[in-house]
């Protein structure tokens, strides 16, 4: 039985922010068709994971992560084009999740594949800059609660090693991830990650 004690490591993957600077198309599209490959930040984190049961499992983790976008970067045809503006946000999160994951009798396979639903604290500090490179005055609304919803997968070997991989959005409840709210919308700004995971499981009764 994988899904017993707890296990913790480290994360390492790619940020990506879709707010009202930068965009690919004419107009806002979806999750990951509108976030600018060349604008594509890092994220590092660790975390720290324990089984409540079978299914059910807590993770407690530590993010920080760049992010950033330009409307060089967009469509030449779109008004942000012309408009210029870029910027640059460094982020810190701490994270409780939940995650639920499928019943090992309906997967007969070894990996463990779950979806996670939480709540984290985000602080930032965004950075806008005009066309000329010249840092504009920007709104901080600094810590945010924010949303993280996904999914992801991991498998754990012989040895206790747990290798994972985990898609997730951050649902924010502020427009100011950039700095800026030019025309105020029904949208806020939106940040997810795509995170490569290591770890170590610790099961019940281990001695070290």
């Amino acid at each position: 039985m994988q899904r017993e004690g707890f296990d913790l490591g480290v994360a390492l993957g790619t940020a990506h922010a879709l707010t009202d600077i930068g965009g690919t198309g004419m107009r806002s599209r979806g999750l990951f068709l509108d976030a600018q490959p060349r604008a594509t930040g890092i994220q590092l984190g660790s975390y720290l994971r324990y089984h409540l049961s079978d299914m059910v499992a807590l993770n407690l983790a530590l993010n920080y992560a760049r992010v950033g976008a330009a409307d060089s970067l967009s469509n030449p045809n779109s008004g942000r084009f012309t408009r210029g503006y870029h910027f640059r946000n460094s982020l810190f999160e701490i994270s409780l999740q939940a995650e639920v994951y499928l019943p090992e009798e309906l997967l007969n396979i070894r990996p463990d594949i779950y979806a996670f639903a939480g709540f984290l604290v985000l602080f930032h500090e965004p950075q806008l800059m005009d066309a000329e490179g010249r840092m504009q005055p920007s709104k901080l609304e600094s810590p945010q609660p924010v949303i993280p919803l996904g999914m992801g997968i991991h498998y754990t070997t012989l040895q206790n090693l747990r290798f994972g991989f985990q898609a997730g959005v951050r649902i924010t409840f502020f427009d100011y991830l950039d700095g800026i709210s030019p025309v105020k919308g029904p949208r806020n700004d939106i940040y997810f990650f795509n995170t490569f995971t290591f770890g170590y499981l610790i099961k019940p009764g281990r001695r070290f």
